[in-house]
């Protein structure tokens, strides 16, 4: 299948860039490099310009300004599904089948070979854009905090919607991350160019792996008729425009493919110790946020942020008790640029303790993947003035602290970045809470 398919990736890109069948035309739907969209319309159409182009590219969901998170599911399974029809009629294979990389195990954490041997420049599956020692079967978690930061910690929310659903939190956290720990700013690691790369496709083919392994257990999608009723536009394998529908890519089976292999939540960790079970009744009102008086820039060194102990706030360990989930919210992330790194998260890691995701410590990681918010006409991040947000889930994490008698009243949170970040990025952050 991959042989089939570095094949059909050569052809697209032997072809024109104003055929929509072609590798730019592909890689634009999803969004464009610099100058921005116009600026490729009017170089490759002239001033008359293209309305299919103008219909289709910089359409990822929710990446632009104004868009609903909700979309980013729907939006890449349509994407993905109509890419997989022109590799098959490039092939002339009709049982063609996009292969998916399984980066949540840890031993599938490297590039696939094929995408970067043998042949090196000339195999059409190769980027040089991709983040050091990715190109040579280096696990893209090795300096990115370890296996564990590409968990499934997003399949254990059990509502689709909202700051804390499933959508958002597999958007924010394991797609992020994956892009960003793959390529670079020129690469994976940046919303314009990250389809440009050919093994953006088996990581898409993954995270729909990831939605349909969660309906597998029994969550539901939206059933909101208006939502439902959003249409894309996308062309098919012989280029013809076609409206995709969102009611009609909630379910893989009518679709006509399946996984090998679906995947399944995480178990929790251990219950808290009886000694915090008593304050099991804290609830979202009571608990703690971080004062930030203004931003905190995140740079090549780890920041502390101590989480400030609110009037009637619960203790730590009555959190780690409390039912329902509780998260830490990360908001007002910005920057001027894709830093090109990651950060890693940890609640009252102990001085000399290696900042990696087999600590009992960690609780996620922090991308910057889709924040970025471009001034050449063509801006994409949805933050809006206000910044992002990410919401990493510390219930288990909490849990287990507290039974370990490692938790703190008044926890501090570390901020680890992976690598030193681009010198233009000026990333930041604006507050730091803990909320349910």
């Amino acid at each position: 299948m991959t042989t089939k398919y570095a094949a059909a990736v050569q052809t697209m890109m032997g072809t024109k860039a104003t055929d929509p069948l072609s590798w730019v035309w592909q890689w634009y739907t999803h969004w464009t490099p610099s100058p921005g969209k116009s600026a490729e319309i009017l170089r490759l159409f002239g001033p008359s310009g293209n309305t299919l182009a103008q219909q289709m590219w910089n359409t990822c969901q929710p990446h632009g300004g104004g868009m609903n998170p909700d979309n980013f599911l729907p939006w890449h399974r349509m994407y993905v599904y109509f890419f997989e029809r022109i590799v098959r009629k490039l092939t002339g294979d009709a049982t063609w089948t996009l292969p998916y990389w399984d980066y949540t195990d840890p031993a599938r954490q490297a590039l696939p070979d094929a995408f970067y041997k043998p042949g090196g420049a000339t195999n059409p599956l190769y980027r040089p854009n991709r983040n050091p020692g990715v190109n040579d079967g280096t696990a893209i978690t090795v300096g990115n905090g370890g296996p564990g930061a590409l968990n499934l910690n997003s399949m254990k929310q059990t509502n689709y919607s909202g700051a804390t659903g499933f959508c958002n939190a597999l958007d924010g956290g394991l797609h992020g991350n994956v892009h960003v720990f793959t390529g670079n700013t020129q690469g994976m690691g940046s919303v314009p160019t990250a389809a440009g790369d050919p093994v953006f496709w088996f990581h898409h083919c993954n995270i729909d792996r990831v939605w349909a392994s969660w309906n597998k257990e029994g969550n539901k999608n939206p059933t909101d008729s208006t939502w439902q009723a959003q249409t894309f536009v996308f062309v098919d394998e012989n280029g013809q425009r076609v409206v995709a529908t969102i009611k009609d890519f909630l379910d893989i089976a009518p679709l006509g493919y399946t996984y090998k292999e679906f995947l399944s939540t995480p178990k929790s960790a251990p219950a808290a110790a009886a000694a915090v079970a008593s304050a099991a009744g804290a609830t979202a009102a009571t608990l703690r946020v971080a004062s930030v008086p203004q931003p905190v820039a995140l740079t090549g060194k780890p920041v502390s942020l101590p989480l400030q102990q609110a009037p009637a706030a619960a203790a730590a360990g009555a959190l780690a008790s409390r039912s329902g989930q509780t998260y830490l919210r990360i908001g007002g992330l910005k920057a001027d640029e894709q830093p090109g790194v990651a950060y890693n998260v940890f609640l009252d890691l102990p001085a000399g303790q290696p900042p990696t995701a087999d600590s009992p410590h960690y609780v996620g990681t922090v991308n910057f993947f889709g924040v970025i918010a471009h001034t050449d006409g063509d801006s994409h991040g949805s933050h809006g003035a206000e910044g992002d947000t990410r919401l990493l889930n510390v219930t288990d994490t909490l849990a287990e602290l507290a039974r370990r008698n490692l938790l703190s009243d008044t926890p501090t949170v570390q901020i680890v970045p992976t690598g030193e970040p681009q010198a233009k990025a000026n990333a930041t952050l604006a507050s730091v809470s803990l909320v349910g």
